[in-house]
């Protein structure tokens, strides 16, 4: 038999009576069978090189990604979520809700859950052009803001007790440098974001019909500032400045 060929023996099918072997040559030569063991190898060593590539670069983009992201993982850019005027609200004017009352009491305490001071990452906030603003104390890759709005309800707050407090006005002025300041505070608040809404009338006296105010979301709000509320802040301002 040649040596340059092989057998292969197969099983017969099962109408085949003559031999329970049948010899089939192979053509396939010793330096054919190089060729194909090669070629195999180096496809091999294409998909390693191909996969490494592919693995590098997964993990090149994944950290370009994390650092592109980060800012979306702490809920930073779901700030700009909260400019935008899509809550239609009635306003009611409900004189009972600033008298000293228990239901009173338990609305400024929901509107006081923080005071809106916030620490943030501060090249986030550099980058979208906020002011500079003071370092955190423990943490130098933050800045410490408040959100305005939480300014302003502070001075309503301070406003409502000065005027329903039973104490004499010489135990507690009300006309003290806070208070007014508070005051004009809120004025220069309605004077930057008037309300444009045009209202009804039915009496010519009371301008108080329409289909609602739109306004901004101030519970999304409340919530994005717990979110990244400065827990320290309180016990900063007695340890530093001695205030309660």
């Amino acid at each position: 038999m040649d040596k340059a060929k092989e057998s292969v023996y197969m099983p017969v099918r099962d109408d085949d009576d003559e031999l329970p072997l049948r010899v089939f040559r192979s053509h396939i030569t010793p330096k054919f069978k190089w060729f194909w063991a090669l070629l195999v190898l180096e496809g091999m060593h294409l998909v390693l090189i191909l996969g490494g590539y592919a693995l590098y670069s997964l993990v090149r983009y994944q950290t370009q990604d994390n650092e592109l992201s980060r800012t979306y993982m702490h809920g930073l850019n779901t700030y700009f979520d909260l400019m935008k005027f899509d809550t239609v609200k009635d306003f009611y004017g409900d004189s009972s809700l600033m008298s000293r009352t228990a239901e009173s009491d338990a609305l400024f305490a929901h509107i006081q859950k923080t005071d809106g001071v916030v620490a943030i990452d501060t090249e986030w906030a550099l980058k979208h052009n906020l002011s500079p603003s003071r370092l955190h104390p423990e943490d130098p890759t933050k800045s410490i803001y408040q959100i305005d709005m939480f300014h302003s309800m502070h001075c309503v707050y301070r406003l409502r007790n000065m005027l329903t407090s039973k104490l004499s006005l010489e135990a507690w002025p009300r006309n003290d440098d806070h208070t007014l300041h508070c005051l004009d505070y809120i004025r220069e608040q309605l004077m930057c974001s008037p309300d444009l809404l045009l209202q009804g009338t039915v009496n010519l006296i009371h301008f108080n019909i329409s289909k609602g105010h739109t306004c901004r979301n101030s519970e999304m709000i409340t919530d994005w500032a717990k979110s990244h509320h400065w827990e320290g802040h309180r016990q900063f301002l007695i340890d530093t400045v001695g205030i309660q």
